[in-house]
């Protein structure tokens, strides 16, 4: 062998260990031999660190949602006092006066926003409202930040009337000039928020956790002009077996 292949009498042969952990790669390069070493796992290793990512995985994501919803949250509380403002400017600058007495109305989502023409036929240029409220489906919900919003406007018994076209009509002018409300509720109650919010002219941002309040199934407009903190009020939805009663509370931020 020395005769054929001289080079081998210069290697030093010794056993290469047979664990799974050891890949040889043999390469000839300029006339000799250059061995390359690269480590692997066993499967044993593999399950270790399977199970170490699922045990992290496990206490990360719960943190993770957590925080989404915080976020969420603190968001819809945020946009709601940024309605606050906008409809206090729009009332105080007259933008909608239905019955001419020189006092402004409050508005809905499409008409501080410029996204379509107000009671009185008037696009309003430029709008007091954030273009994000600008899609409102045509139920009169606007969907952002995991959270959905709707304005209520009074009628002349001061019920709410939604933002919608089978319903504007109802929109009393001098109700319209002393009040409005908005509810804030979860698209998705524990994915995207787990507190529903509720605000009026009066300015003070009221919050309640209820799971009945999640995606289509939003909180009734009941008592939603006059400041129900600390008064349970129907919610009109199933909870449970049957009613049920809830308590808004003033929101902590």
């Amino acid at each position: 062998m020395g005769e054929i292949f001289p080079w081998l009498e210069a290697i030093s042969l010794k056993p290469v260990s047979c664990s799974p952990r050891i890949l040889v790669i043999v390469s000839c390069e300029g006339g000799g031999i250059i061995v390359h070493t690269r480590g692997g796992y066993t499967l044993l290793e593999l399950m270790i660190v399977v199970a170490l990512i699922s045990v992290l995985a496990g206490i990360g994501v719960p943190h993770l949602l957590s925080a989404k919803v915080t976020a969420n949250e603190a968001a819809a509380m945020a946009s709601l006092h940024a309605l606050a403002t906008a409809q206090a400017q729009f009332q105080a600058s007259v933008r909608c006066d239905q019955d001419g007495d020189g006092i402004g109305e409050y508005a809905f989502f499409s008409e501080m926003t410029g996204s379509r023409t107000m009671r009185e036929e008037v696009t309003l240029t430029p709008p007091v409202l954030s273009q994000t409220f600008r899609k409102c489906a045509g139920d009169g919900v606007v969907i952002r930040g995991g959270y959905r919003f709707r304005i209520y406007l009074p009628d002349e018994n001061f019920e709410g009337v939604r933002e919608v076209s089978s319903e504007a009509g109802r929109v009393d002018p001098d109700s319209a000039e002393a009040a409005w409300a908005c509810i804030a509720w979860p698209d998705r109650y524990g994915a995207s928020g787990c507190r529903s919010f509720r605000i009026n002219q009066e300015g003070t941002l009221l919050s309640v956790g209820c799971s009945a309040f999640s995606g289509d199934s939003e909180p009734v407009p009941e008592g939603v002009f006059g400041d129900p903190c600390g008064s349970s009020l129907e919610g009109g939805r199933a909870c449970g077996s049957g009613e049920f009663k809830v308590k808004w509370v003033v929101a902590d931020r």
